[in-house]
């Protein structure tokens, strides 16, 4: 066997440094990374604009984020904001991501983005009005879930298709996105890189053109994928 004295002159660990960090939490991937060796494999960048879509897959988490919630408002208010902010950029189907089930494969980075702050439940129905911080609101998956079902249900009323995934979306988008190009043209609207990387490898059975991006971000900012383009210069 080893000689114990040599064993020792190294550092023990429970877990693998190489993964986990100081604190016992696993260590952030660097998507951007990814996405940017993609991104510069070659022109994948799209030409078109939305008059020429004729439908949009969103990504619900990325949309909680677009639109601002101020105090007091009812969450009724809040919801009618989204709603409006979907009308008048989309013609639409709305996935969310599912905060019932329990472990999920996102959980580590949820912690992280929260710093470790989990908000108290709250209790709401549509005419309550909101008095927290958005950002700290939304790290109890409870309140999440129950504003996702309000929201849900207000953007259903105004004529969009809502899905509810039962955990993570990004699979459940792509899909979404995947069958509809079989007659149509699709904008997914996200950032998040796992949906980029699986529309990539999923669009092959797409006889319609599939874009992918966050156009809600600053012209020069915001990277509009061609789908197909980049699964060609993916494979090249």
């Amino acid at each position: 066997g080893e000689d114990l004295a040599t064993v020792l002159s190294y550092e023990l660990t429970s877990v693998p440094s190489s993964l986990f960090d100081g604190n016992g939490l696993m260590r952030e991937s660097h998507k951007s990374t990814l996405t940017d060796y993609i991104w510069n494999l070659g022109d994948c960048r799209a030409h078109c604009t939305m008059e020429n879509i004729n439908t949009n897959v969103i990504d619900g988490g990325n949309l909680l984020h677009r639109v601002p919630w101020l105090k007091e408002d009812t969450f009724e208010q809040i919801c009618s904001r989204c709603v409006d902010y979907v009308q008048k950029r989309y013609q639409n189907v709305v996935v969310f991501d599912g905060y019932t089930c329990q472990p999920r494969t996102k959980d580590m980075a949820y912690l992280k983005r929260s710093k470790g702050l989990n908000a108290t439940e709250v209790l709401f129905d549509s005419q309550t009005p909101f008095k927290s911080n958005k950002d700290v609101f939304l790290t109890n998956a409870r309140n999440k879930q129950r504003f996702i079902n309000l929201l849900g249900q207000n953007l259903e009323n105004s004529g969009c298709d809502v899905l509810h995934a039962k955990g993570d979306a990004d699979l459940r988008i792509v899909q979404t996105a995947i069958a509809l190009s079989s007659t149509k043209s699709v904008f997914v609207v996200g950032s998040d890189t796992d949906s980029l990387v699986l529309l990539t490898q999923f669009c092959n059975t797409s006889l319609y053109d599939i874009y992918f991006g966050d156009n809600s971000k600053a012209e020069l900012k915001c990277k509009i994928w061609d789908i197909k383009k980049t699964r060609k210069r993916h494979r090249e």
